[in-house]
């Protein structure tokens, strides 16, 4: 697979990540500013994940764990 596809994909496949996160949070009910102040995590954090606007990184992975697990409660 050519580099360009490859990029193509995993832009693709963090975009479905994302809306499924800001899907998942919405759908538990919870607030950006909740589940903010229940992981210790920023507001800003997590608006960044559910938008455009932020890369994921891979330290964000382990925090979006801790975040799925709480809305999963």
């Amino acid at each position: 697979m050519k580099r360009r596809e490859r990029s193509k994909k995993l832009i693709k496949l963090m975009r479905e990540a994302k809306a499924e996160f800001a899907k998942t949070r919405r759908n538990a009910g919870v607030t950006q500013v909740e589940l903010s102040k229940a992981t210790g995590i920023s507001q800003q954090s997590i608006s960044g994940w559910e938008t455009e606007t932020e890369t994921v990184s891979v330290p964000d992975i382990a925090q979006w764990r801790l975040c799925m697990a709480f809305l999963n409660e």
